[in-house]
């Protein structure tokens, strides 16, 4: 081993000492070089990352301007429908007076007719006796 040793001149050494400089220049080079191919994919798929996120957020706003629309909508459908149970209401409250009032005639009827029917039979009653009579 000492043979080799002392066939390592100076010249050999800074031959193979620029020899390994070249080699470490090469391999920063070839890093550099893909380095720089690594940024520029990162860079183009960070692009379409961000143009997908912002196509996802100008969906998201117009879903979520659709459904604000959509819910104005169904709440005035709810103010309108709310106006037309009063509406109905109104007519129901006005409709159960009526037919209190419808009752309460048929009632009033009901007793006028039971004292004319009454007042009736005693007429004929009184005229069938007075027919009797006069045959005897």
């Amino acid at each position: 081993m000492e043979a080799m040793r002392e066939s390592w001149t100076d010249d050999r050494l800074d031959y193979l000492n620029h020899k390994v400089d070249d080699g470490f220049k090469h391999v920063d080079e070839r890093f550099g070089q893909f380095e720089k191919h690594v940024e520029e994919r990162f860079g183009h798929f960070e692009k379409r990352v961000d143009e997908r996120f912002d196509d996802v957020n100008r969906r998201f706003k117009e879903t979520d301007r659709r459904l604000d629309e959509g819910f104005k909508q169904v709440n005035e459908n709810f103010k309108q429908v709310n106006e037309n149970f009063k509406r109905v209401d109104e007519r129901l409250a006005h409709m159960e007076s009526r037919v209190d009032h419808l009752s309460k005639s048929f009632l009033d009827l009901g007793k006028s007719i039971d004292f004319s029917t009454r007042a009736l039979i005693a007429t004929l009653v009184i005229g069938f006796l007075t027919i009797v009579v006069a045959r005897l």
